[in-house]
């Protein structure tokens, strides 16, 4: 029996049944009828999801009726047909289950009148819309043809002012001349025309005089008009009108209307007449347009003229980019824009061909749009009006219609419904209403048998409402929860109440799916019942109306199911974790540990145990021992067999051999094998403990050994060791301490601190007893150099403690331990060290001395070497130089009458003499020996010159090849050493060419690698195409004194000194080849940055005028060079005194102070570079040029190269035009640093 959870009155009012809501049929017979525990879950969820019992047939019906009052109230409205339209209809209180959306009658008939006048409205629509593109495109047109007319009278206008000025321009005394008549026209003109200037120009655009109404005539100076229309009236000898611009005068936004003034065809002015931008404003207001019209007039170089409205605002600027491209575009058009204010316009221009003025109308869209709005508004009025009329005769049609509908929608939802009545005024709602109190009938008839399954089903059945609130619930819902009906509150049960707080979120998500699918799935959760217990159910939930959300439940009682269930799973529960106990201890114990069949084959093994065998646990299962550890298997197969037979544990046994894990290691375990019986007491299986000792045996080993080698190592070191007690004063020595203090424990006794001091040296006691009491205090570490008298009267010796205090946790001293070392040998040592050192210092300078001239002796046999290979061809050179100039003076002395030929050949000869300079230049700097000094060198000139000295030497079957950059940046080097090197490896080359070939000079830049310094950046190679070097030859190439040439033919000293300079300069060196490959000779050279200071005398050359001035005092032995350079330099307009030694130079510097000496180097008495420096002392400001013709006295001539700012050096023969230029450079740096003082003074 089933009672109402909510109390109410009516039908069922002996059971207290009334809420009505639609369930689903429940089979007659259940399937728990029986035994509800057992209820099938998958059944269960078919239930709740498709209703489908009874051979799948599904039914919607309700087990409650209406309440009384409703019948009653329903009665009434069915009887009186008049109060139907009056009363609103409900449709919730109809039991349908929910639907689709369905049109209503009205709103099927609002829809018809809708259809039916929106094409008559779409109609006047489209016909507005057409009448309002019609009225656009005539609009569009007429503000075109106003931009037209507005720009013809803009041109009119300019040609009216054009007119005006060419009137004035035409008077003759203008023409002639006569500025003054012409001036008073001008001002009557200008009186005419106030508030504008007359300007007469000249075609440069200099302003003559200007002319203003009121105002006398102004004549600037040097003001020139900043309008482009002069020039080009000018140019034209046309009238031209000019741009926007200010004036120049009064500043003021104008434009010019200029005339050229002609004379004999000649423009001599130009007669410029400028309105202000404000005429053409009035021009556009008195074209009374719209007020929200925008009119603009624009130059021809599309700037702003005039413009209304804003006027001020934006005269000058230039129009917007679209304006600016359309009008670039066409003569004239129209198009959307937006004014410069931001409004929307259509805009109208049009262009003046003939002065490229063009004008800009531009017209709102709202002004346009007006048309079609009214046109709107018209049609939506009328649409208005047509709806309303369809619409109210719609209404009372569909009253008609909907009388008999509502009747029986009422009927419907009315439980036990009296009788219909026999007509309702509509035929099809009579043959409804027939129908329906069928099937009203029918399904009473349905309700009642659904009410039997509700009530007597074993599973708890509920139905609820949206709000989780239980409308209804049979006895076996009420036992699970633990509630009779008479306990049920007055506000009924809740799902909420009913449901602990930790299900809540299951309980929702079930409602989620349920709202989703109309069904969630089957799900277990617990109740709470009245006396706080709980009890496990199995829900499942299915929505039963839609609309409603009324929804109905299953519950099944899981108690004793998970009873049982807890009961095993504790059971298993305890299992797992005593083997997960057992499973956790087995792995992870630091022993290894494994089981083993009777062949030895692996059943179980543990992480441990498998790291020793150095494979994973997985691969041991299985398989054999042998087949794991091949190196253990004899020990262990001998082992399991004696275990398989007697059953006898093997405890402590040691295995030694090698595994997987560490091949090739001996590693040793200790072992236990157990044997492990069965139920028949037969041992079937063993199970082995073993726990690896191999670090053990090796720290013991190694511990022996170690005590073993600190014995004899202290031993052999002489060292005593001794531990000392602070606090009870207990000392212990080794015996090696005894020895080393002459002492003999067999007699002494127990050692103490007392015994140590007795063998101490008496001076040294009082320092011992100082440092011992220091260290037993902890103040200090023990450290001491002592002496000691053995006893027996043997000589003293020296003795070295060292010592370090052990501390307790309070900080007090509790241990020292300490060595003693006999050190009497080292100090003997040191005394003679001592000695030794004071005079080391002179014995190595002397030895580094004999080195340095050894390696300077070396270096120039091997540059005598290769001079002696080049002096061939350097004497067929210089034979050459010295036949040119023979032949050539013989010429001259011929034709001596004949001034060009004299010329021609003289300069053949000078040319010679240069050639034979630069001959003797390279090979005196070739002989020239010294230490190395460092200089920037240029590296193409330097190839190109080695080519020049080369090519005699290596014949003609050898081409040599220079690849270099004039730009390259200039190497740091010893330029001697750097051309013997270089000469010795182009000899080299040659011999390795004996059949003819090509030698490569080539410079390049390489950016410092990880093997080179930082600033290595020059690379210099040689390279040949010979017979190449195999990888032995190689490696010893550059080994001194090794060579693969006959003996005679080479010293084996080129390239091992060619290693060492450039090595010695900071570079690298390396030697690449192959046999018939050839081979290249690498040469990495430290690159500089160019200074005048440091640069090459060479390259000191400058773009000086050769002509100067100036008082030179020249110095030299040799009459004949020094009479050749006096004529050299006075041809050049130097004065030029002359002294022949050094003496006779510093007499004539006490009559008369020279500007510059210009000295020979080495001369009978003082040489060249002393008479400077006597010079100096007295003019310390005096410039100096050092003349020489030698390639020695470098060191002397190094500090000449570091003073470029006051002194050069000249090597001999030097051009007249190249002393003169030297000169100049040396006079003018005298005369800048003068002025620099001056200036800082």
């Amino acid at each position: 029996m089933v009672h109402d959870l909510s109390h109410g009155q009516g039908r069922y009012a002996s059971r207290s049944l009334q809420v009505p809501a639609p369930v689903l049929v429940a089979q007659t017979e259940s399937p728990w009828a029986s035994h509800h525990d057992d209820v099938n879950t998958h059944q269960l969820g078919r239930l709740a999801r498709h209703g489908k019992w009874n051979g799948g047939q599904k039914q919607e019906l309700s087990f409650a009726d209406l309440h009384d009052r409703y019948f009653a109230t329903e009665t009434q409205k069915m009887t009186d047909p008049a109060s139907i339209d009056s009363q609103a209809i409900d449709p919730s209180a109809c039991p349908l289950r929910k639907r689709r959306f369905s049109p209503s009658l009205r709103w099927c008939l609002s829809i018809l009148t809708i259809v039916t006048v929106l094409p008559l409205v779409g109609l006047f629509g489209l016909r507005g819309y057409q009448d309002y593109r019609a009225s656009r495109t005539a609009a569009l047109q007429r503000t075109l043809e106003v931009a037209r007319g507005m720009r013809q009278t803009v041109e009119a206008q300019l040609y009216a002012y054009i007119e005006g000025v060419q009137v004035l321009a035409d008077t003759s005394t203008l023409a002639s001349g006569d500025l003054e008549g012409f001036a008073r026209r001008a001002e009557a003109f200008a009186s005419r025309h106030p508030g504008t200037l007359l300007g007469l120009i000249e075609p440069t655009g200099l302003i003559i005089r200007v002319f203003e109404a009121g105002q006398p005539p102004y004549r600037p100076q040097g003001l020139h008009t900043a309008n482009n229309g002069v020039a080009r009236a000018a140019e034209t000898h046309r009238p031209a009108v000019s741009d926007f611009f200010v004036g120049a005068y009064q500043h003021r936004p104008s434009f010019s209307i200029n005339v050229p003034v002609e004379r004999d065809g000649q423009v001599i002015y130009v007669l410029s007449y400028n309105p202000t931008s404000r005429a053409m404003q009035a021009l556009i207001a008195n074209q009374h347009l719209p007020p929200d019209w925008v009119v603009s007039i624009f130059d021809s170089a599309d700037v702003t003229v005039a413009r209304v409205p804003n006027q001020d605002k934006f005269v000058g600027h230039h129009a917007a980019n679209l304006l600016t491209a359309r009008m670039e575009s066409g003569t004239e058009g129209i198009f959307p824009n937006t004014t410069l204010e931001g409004t929307q316009v259509q805009s109208a221009f049009s262009h003046s061909d003939t002065f490229g003025w063009s004008v800009a109308i531009a017209v709102p869209d709202a002004e346009l749009l007006a048309p079609l709005w009214k046109s709107l508004l018209q049609t939506a009025g009328l649409t208005v009006i047509g709806l309303l009329l369809s619409g109210g005769a719609a209404y009372v049609l569909a009253g008609r219609v909907l009388g008999p509908v509502q009747i029986l929608v009422r009927w419907a939802a009315t439980q036990n419904p009296p009788a219909l009545p026999a007509t309702l005024g509509l035929r099809e709602a009579d043959d409804l209403a027939q129908a329906l109190q069928t099937a009203a009938q029918e399904r009473q008839a349905a309700t009642d048998e659904l009410r039997t399954l509700f009530d007597i089903s074993p599973v708890g059945i509920v139905r609820t409402d949206p709000s989780g609130r239980i409308l209804d619930a049979n006895d076996a819902f009420l036992r699970i929860v633990g509630i009779s009906r008479n306990e049920i509150p007055a506000d009924g049960l809740r799902w909420a109440s009913l449901t602990p707080p930790e299900w809540s979120s299951k309980r929702k998500a079930a409602n989620a799916e349920l709202r989703e699918r109309g069904y969630c799935d089957a799900y277990e959760k617990e109740l709470l019942r009245p006396d706080g217990t709980r009890v496990p159910v199995l829900i499942a939930n299915a929505l039963l109306d839609g609309q409603k959300g009324h929804t109905a439940g299953f519950a099944v009682d899981l108690s004793r199911a998970k009873q049982a269930e807890a009961a095993l799973l504790a059971s298993e529960s305890r299992a797992r974790e005593q083997l997960a106990e057992l499973g956790f201890i087995y792995d992870t114990t630091p022993v290894g540990l494994c089981v083993l069949d009777q062949d030895l084959r692996f059943l179980r093994i543990n992480g441990r145990l498998a790291e020793f065998n150095g494979r994973p646990a997985a691969e041991h299962l299985g398989r054999t021992l042998r087949e794991i550890v091949p190196d253990l298997a004899d020990q262990a197969e001998t082992l399991a067999r004696r275990i398989f037979e007697t059953g006898e544990p093997a405890l402590n046994l040691e295995l030694t051999g090698e595994t997987p894990a560490q091949p090739g290691v001996i590693r040793t375990w200790i072992a236990h094998w157990l044997p492990y019986r069965d139920a028949e007491g037969q041992v079937g299986r063993i199970n082995v403990v073993a726990e690896e000792i191999t670090e053990r045996k090796r720290i013991e080993t190694s511990l022996v050994e170690s005590e073993a080698r600190l014995r004899l190592s202290q031993e052999a070191a002489g060292l005593g060791a001794w531990d000392w007690n602070p606090v009870t004063g207990a000392l212990h020595w080794t015996p090696q301490q005894y020895r080393l203090l002459g002492l003999d424990p067999a007699t002494v006794g127990p050692p103490s601190f007392e015994m140590w001091l007795s063998v101490v040296h008496p001076e040294d006691r009082s320092a011992i007893e100082a440092v011992g009491e220091a260290a037993r205090t902890g103040n200090a570490p023990f450290r001491a150099e002592f002496r000691i008298i053995p006893p027996g009267g043997t000589a003293e010796r020296w003795i070295h403690a060292m010592g370090e205090t052990i501390k307790d946790s309070a900080g007090r001293p509790v241990r020292i331990l300490g060595v003693n070392m006999d050190i009497t040998e080292r100090r003997r040592a040191e005394d003679g060290l001592r000695h030794l050192a004071e005079t080391l210092e002179e014995r190595v300078r002397q030895e580094m001395a004999a080195r340095e001239h050894t390696q300077m002796q070396l270096v120039q046999a091997q540059r005598m070497e290769a001079l002696g290979k080049l002096a061939g061809g350097i004497a067929h050179d210089f034979n050459n130089v010295l036949q040119a100039v023979s032949g050539g003076l013989e010429f001259i002395q011929r034709r001596a009458d004949n001034a060009s030929t004299v010329e021609r050949f003289a300069r053949l000869c000078s040319d010679a003499v240069k050639r034979g300079s630069a001959i003797t230049n390279r090979l005196l700097t070739f002989a020239r020996s010294g230490t190395l000094q460092a200089q920037p060198i240029a590296p193409r000139p330097l190839l190109d010159g080695l080519k020049e000295m080369l090519a005699p030497l290596l014949g003609a079957g050898i081409t040599v090849e220079v690849e270099a950059d004039p730009g390259l940046p200039l190497l740091l080097a010893d330029r001697d050493q750097l051309e013997t090197a270089l000469v010795n490896l182009s000899l080299n080359a040659r011999d390795a060419m004996p059949e003819g070939g090509t030698l490569r000079l080539a410079a390049s830049v390489h950016a410092a690698t990880g093997a080179l310094p930082d600033n290595v950046q020059i690379r210099l190679d040689v390279s040949d195409t010979g017979v190449g070097m195999d990888a032995a030859t190689l490696a010893r190439a550059s080994e001194p004194f090794y060579t693969t040439k006959p003996i005679g033919k080479g010293t084996g000293l080129g390239l091992s000194m060619a290693r060492g300079f450039v090595e010695q300069s900071g570079g690298c060196f390396s030697i690449a080849s192959s046999p018939e490959q050839g081979t290249t000779v690498s040469l990495w050279l430290p690159s500089v940055e160019p200074t005048v200071g440091e640069a090459d005398e060479a390259d000191l050359t400058s773009s000086q005028p050769i002509g100067a001035s100036g008082h030179v005092l020249l110095v030299d032995d040799d009459v004949m060079v020094a009479t050749a350079i006096q004529a050299q330099l006075q041809a050049k307009g130097y004065v030029v005194g002359y002294a022949p030694d050094g003496a006779a130079a510093l007499a004539e510097m006490e009559t008369q102070t020279p500007d510059l000496l210009l000295t020979d180097f080495v001369m009978p008495g003082m040489n060249g570079l002393d008479l400077i420096h006597e010079a100096r002392r007295r003019n310390p400001s005096l410039p100096a040029i050092l003349l020489t013709g030698y390639a020695y006295a470098n060191d002397q001539l190094a500090g000449v190269r570091r003073e470029q700012r006051t002194t050069r050096l000249l090597r001999k023969p030097v051009g007249g035009d190249e002393l003169a230029r030297t000169i100049a450079e040396l006079l003018q740096a005298r005369r800048d640093a003068h002025e620099h003082s001056i200036a800082q003074a």
